[in-house]
């Protein structure tokens, strides 16, 4: 073996590839492969020759120098003692003295091709995948494979085909070439030394690298003396799977961590979050995406309780490097003696697969310690049963191994919701796909009415999946929530009573013993408790998304259309008229009942009074299901159009005003609002929905009301109304102060993103104090700020400022009503708009204005939206249009929402620049100006642009920021200037502006016209073969362009992802072999095409070549009738020049291990 290794390093050499240099070594590459194939006794001797020696390398020429003279000290061994040759072992022939010289030639005839089937296995180890984690290594490297015991290690290799003796695919241990035998000392049986079965596990036979590159947490040196706290458990997922599991338990680290390969063998899942791990020596840390699991642990030990543990981990690929546990005997140690360890006491590296955090630790462990003499090791007694740890003897560690992570919450979604609102009224709004007029059709078609309620399918997904019985998840979930309702009472009892309400009103039932084959599936359930005191409240929200047998019912059902409307416009809707109306559907979801087909897919369980399981299942749309909100709004929905006729302003308002369960409307007088809140009543009732918190600025407007169903009179006559607060009183819309939480590690731009988020302004109304906030949140992040790090001193003092003005929100007094008085007195309605940009932000605000049969004017505040400047500067003159794109798209939008007859429409702005260039043809411009322009003039008018004074623009605030004080006192921000309220004729004329100006002419498109004669070379293809060394990687490139191509063709259910195909990399092949041959045989195919045969003078004509039904040029020949496929009786033919060729030339030969010329082209001659 010796000698043919040393022949394939000299191959090596000879090729150009010399062993010893390159970004990865011989020593580091093969060494670990080589050394698996020696026996156990020349491994464990040169581990002893590499610790003992000083001065040794430990390197790839040192170790078959070592082997060479262990080979032949055995030789001389053997034949002084009886004449018997060094012979394979597998051979029991060849054992007895004396063979014949024919005997000894077949036998070195054998060895040979043993050592060259030897070699052929190591070669394709280093280049194929393991079969079992489909990693890029062989299955003795895989750690998923060398973890497990030997009887999980031999169902493995059965369940992948793999042969016992060699562990690679394709053949059985009979057909095996590979000739070797179990290596563990004493066997000699017919299978790989990692199948062999014996009292004590085997060696590990993978040798530990000198290095971790993928360390995350860990430092590996010598011999480990410290016995670091590990524990072996049994791990339990929510579907009911156990794998035994190695556990470390690390008080150093916030959070828990299980490996992906165990999370997946469990078939956990969860929620993505965004964490960042601060580990030793990373300050900063890093932020990745995890998934939080849930999962148990017990004991292995049977004398331990039978409890699992309830755990809640991140998923990780790789915790960290293998550990190096120090052994102890317990014999040694008095202390220890006799106590049931929960770990293996001998010296062993593993790998962890669960690290047990703070946030569990003491949950595990708990205070019962055994110390024995200083230096010894300490036991510390856990539910999993007793822990060793801490130094083993009284000699210095020559290696340490640390565990430190920090985990932190990520604010994305804190962000992602702050920004929200900001798109209301300026973004797009989204049109209704055909998919989405689809679903709405199947609902309509499956909706019924029986007189009382409205019955609906569940929207199962077209290929209608069968469901597993998912029974054994929802009892284990049902007994973890049991548990916590066992810590407090009160919450206890409230669940309970919610569920009794469930039965007794006829919202769930008892299931029948036998449910509908595949269609059955048990939703696990939680409470959600609202409110404080007597006004807190207990909702029951079902899981949906509880996986069980890799599928969920939310993944077997349809999401339905976004039938929602925007916030904002419920909010200006709501804002109309001087008559305020307010109600919402009483439990909106539980009207809808579900078909009696579907219920089975919603069985629940409880535990009925006498403690015995009941089996129940919904009869009403629940809390939890992807497709409720879809069901429940459009149920609602689809009720008020069939009754259009009958009550045609109720259906009105549903179909245009309704956000969610809540109405918010107005009316113009109080009969016209008795009337909707009667007629509203009558119509949903007969669907069986009733409106309740009925609220009113005018108590005459409710009178038809019955109290019951009325808000309290006796409590505070604030009323939160779409997330504002609404005194009714006074008919105003006003603010709570938000809570002040203090962040124990001081201010930080995390903590200034929780404040600023609280203070909830879908209105905009605000816009001039928020956006202060906003700009300092760019500032931080121009700055380079970590999430947790102090803010830095000038930031602070600003920030601690703006944090004194929030008790002022309670003075705000926005009128609720835009029009407040009656729509007969008005005689005008208008929408103006003012615009403002500075190098910190820019924005719009707009006004209404009503104009009065009494010659009165009133101006009132809508609505506004700022953005902070770009952090890639812009000039002013282009900040300040994208202002004025901003308040195009508002006043359109708010028109839009306000569904109101408006008689004109204003938009105003300080820069004469901005106005030169909305009023004059967007084509003069360059790009930036031009695209923005042509959006404002296809908007707005350009002759509704008018110039507003600086000091009197009240965009001006929002785009410089102000305090809430001077906001308090500002009639310009809520009534715009003085002049609004004059007469037009009063408003202020702006000044012509000359295009002379320096911004006028730096954005003036150059019209420079040149005619000059081009001679083009056109090439076809911007990739080619001359372009890439690998056609491996040319073919890769096309594919995924072809992909994308396909792609953008289809819709984007259809569309294909993930890695690339067979068939795709033959495609992307098979197009540049017909590229090659159009370039060097296009004469040929044109011949083929017109006459079916070439020229006589073509060089291709002793070929006979043909075009086959896909394009290719192919060889004719005689070999129609041979026994071979097709693509060998009729090869692909191929210009021997082409650079496409001499890729495929080279592919071919590495892919034969660089086999000499003649092996090479009879392998690349089959396919061209």
């Amino acid at each position: 073996l010796v000698d043919e290794i040393n022949r394939h390093l000299r191959c090596l050499t000879a090729l150009g590839k010399n062993p010893a240099t390159g970004e990865m070594t011989a020593n580091e590459a093969f060494l670990p492969l080589l050394a698996e194939k020696f026996p156990e006794e020349i491994r464990l001797a040169w581990d002893v020759h590499v610790q003992s020696v000083s001065g040794t390398k430990g390197d790839l020429p040192e170790f078959l120098n070592f082997a060479q003279v262990r080979a032949t000290a055995k030789r001389a061994t053997a034949a002084s003692s009886g004449g018997r040759r060094f012979v394979k072992q597998d051979d029991p022939k060849q054992q007895e003295p004396g063979p014949s010289g024919q005997e000894q030639q077949r036998t070195r005839q054998r060895e040979k091709r043993a050592a060259r089937g030897a070699t052929t296995v190591l070669h394709a180890a280093v280049n194929s995948s393991c079969p079992i984690c489909k990693g890029d290594h062989n299955i003795a490297s895989c750690e998923d494979f060398l973890h497990a015991d030997v009887h999980t290690r031999s169902r493995m290799a059965a369940r992948n085909k793999l042969c016992f003796r060699c562990l690679q695919g394709g053949h059985r241990v009979k057909a095996c070439k590979v000739r070797w035998k179990c290596t563990v000392s004493g066997c000699g049986g017919s299978h790989h030394e990692l199948l062999h079965r014996s009292q004590s596990p085997p060696r590990d036979q993978t040798p530990e690298p000198t290095r971790s590159r993928s360390c995350m947490l860990t430092a590996n040196g010598g011999a480990q003396q410290v016995r670091l706290q590990s524990v072996r458990a049994c791990a339990f997922g929510m579907d009911g799977q156990c794998v035994l599991v190695q556990c470390l338990l690390d008080p150093g680290s916030q959070s828990s961590f299980i490996r992906k390969d165990v999370a997946d063998a469990l078939g956990l899942t969860g929620p993505q979050e965004v964490i960042r791990l601060v580990t030793v020596d990373n300050e900063g840390g890093t932020e990745r995406r995890m998934r939080r699991v849930e999962f148990h642990l017990g004991a292995v030990d049977p004398s331990q309780p039978r409890i699992r543990y309830p755990i809640h981990a991140l998923v990780l690929p790789k915790i960290c490097g293998k550990i190096r546990q120090a052994p102890v005997k317990l014999s040694e140690w008095p202390h220890l003696s006799s106590l049931p360890v929960a770990d293996q006491c001998e010296e062993r590296t593993f790998t962890i697969d669960v690290l047990i955090g703070l946030d569990h630790y003491f949950n595990l462990v708990g205070g019962d310690v055994r110390r024995g003499p200083a230096g010894g090791p300490v036991a510390i007694h856990s539910q999993l049963g007793w822990i060793l740890c801490g130094q083993t003897n009284r000699r210095p560690t020559t290696a340490v191994t640390t565990l430190l992570t920090h985990v932190e919450e990520s604010a994305d979604q804190i962000l992602r919701r702050f920004w929200e609102l900001e798109a209301i009224g300026i973004a797009t709004d989204n049109q209704t796909t055909p998919p989405d007029q689809e679903a709405l059709q199947r609902f309509e078609e499956g909706l019924s009415f029986d007189g009382e309620r409205y019955e609906v399918h569940l929207p199962w997904l077209p290929s209608r999946p069968s469901l597993p019985n998912n029974f054994p998840q929802a009892r284990r979930r049902l007994l973890a929530v049991e548990r916590r309702l066992a810590r407090c009472e009160e919450e206890r009892l409230e669940y309970a009573a919610t569920m009794r309400q469930y039965v007794e009103n006829g919202w769930a039932e008892r299931a029948p013993e036998i449910g509908s084959e595949g269609r059955t599936w048990y939703l696990p359930h939680h409470a959600v408790y609202q409110g404080e005191g007597k006004e807190k409240k207990c909702r029951v929200v079902f899981d949906g998304s509880a996986r069980y047998g890799q599928t969920s019912l939310n993944r077997q059902l349809e999401v339905g259309p976004n039938l929602q409307i925007d916030l904002l416009k419920a909010l200006l809707r709501f804002r109309r008229y001087r008559v305020g109306l307010q109600a919402d559907i009483q439990k909106m979801y539980l009207q809808v009942r579900i078909a009696e087909q579907d219920r089975d897919a919603c069985r629940f369980l409880w535990r009925d009074k006498s403690g015995e399981l009941s089996h129940l299942r919904l009869q009403r749309v629940c809390f939890g299901l992807t497709c409720s909100p879809f069901l429940a709004i459009n149920t609602v929905r689809v009720h008020a159009r069939r009754h259009q006729d009958a009550a045609p302003r109720a259906a009105a308002e549903i179909l245009e005003n309704m956000y969610v369960d809540d109405l918010a409307t107005s009316c113009d007088t109080i009969e016209e609002a008795r009337e909707l809140a009667g007629e509203l009543r009558g119509l949903l009732a007969r669907g069986g929905f009733h409106l309740h918190k009925w609220a009113s600025n005018e108590p005459e407007a409710l009178k038809s009301v019955p109290d019951e169903v009325r808000s309290a009179s006796n409590r505070s006559h604030l009323w939160k109304t779409l997330g504002m607060q609404w005194d009714r009183r006074g008919d105003v819309l006003t603010f709570s102060p938000p809570a002040m939480v203090n962040s124990p590690g001081g201010e930080s731009k995390r903590s200034l993103l929780s404040t600023a988020f609280r203070v909830f302004d879908p209105v905009g109304c605000l816009a001039p104090f928020t956006v202060r906030a906003k700009m300092f949140l760019q500032t931080l992040w121009q700055r380079g700020t970590s999430w947790d790090e102090p803010l830095p001193h000038d930031v602070m003092e600003q920030w601690r400022r703006w944090k004194q003005e929030l008790p002022h929100l309670s003075k705000i007094r926005l009128p609720r009503a835009l029009i407040p008085v009656a729509l007969g007195q008005v005689t005008r309605l208008e929408i103006h708009a003012f615009c403002d940009a500075s190098e910190k932000a820019y924005g719009a605000v707009a006004y209404m204005r009503i104009e009065t049969t009494n010659h009165h004017t009133v101006v009132n505040f809508v609505t506004s939206k700022t953005r902070v400047a770009p952090i890639r500067r812009l000039t002013l003159p282009r900040l300040e249009l994208m202002g004025a794109l901003v308040a195009a798209r508002l006043v359109r939008s708010v028109q839009k929402m306000l569904g109101l007859q408006v008689h004109g429409i204003t938009c105003w702005c300080d820069s004469a620049v901005t106005l030169a260039w909305i009023q004059s043809s967007a084509d003069r411009w360059k790009p930036f100006v031009r695209n923005r322009v042509a959006e404002i003039q296809q908007l707005v008018e350009p002759a509704a642009w008018r110039h507003c004074p600086g000091r009197q623009n009240p965009a001006d605030l929002l785009s410089r920021g102000t305090t809430l004080p001077k906001l308090l006192e500002s009639p310009l921000w809520w009534h715009g200037p003085k002049w609004l309220a004059h007469p037009h004729n009063a408003w202020p004329v702006g000044q012509p502006i000359t295009e002379d100006t320096s911004p006028m002419r730096d954005e003036r498109r150059s019209e420079q016209r040149v005619t000059v004669g081009v001679t083009a070379h056109v090439e076809c293809n911007s990739i080619g073969p001359e372009r890439y060394g690998c056609v491996e990687r040319l073919f890769r490139v096309t594919a995924y362009c072809q992909r994308f191509v396909r792609n953008c063709q289809l819709p984007a259910v259809a569309r294909q992802g993930g890695a690339l195909t067979v068939a795709e990399l033959r495609k992307a092949e098979g197009t540049w072999v017909r590229m090659a041959q159009s370039e060097a045989f296009s004469s040929e195919l044109q011949a083929l095409s017109r006459k079916g045969r070439v020229v006589a003078t073509s060089r291709l004509s002793r070929l006979d070549p043909f075009v086959d039904e896909e394009g290719f040029l192919r060889v004719g020949g005689r070999l129609e009738n041979a026994e071979l496929p097709s693509h060998m009786k009729h090869p692909v033919i191929l210009p021997g020049d082409h650079a496409l060729t001499m890729g495929l030339i080279r592919r071919c030969h590495a892919r034969q291990m660089h086999a000499g010329t003649t092996h090479t082209l009879a392998i690349l001659r089959q396919q061209y």
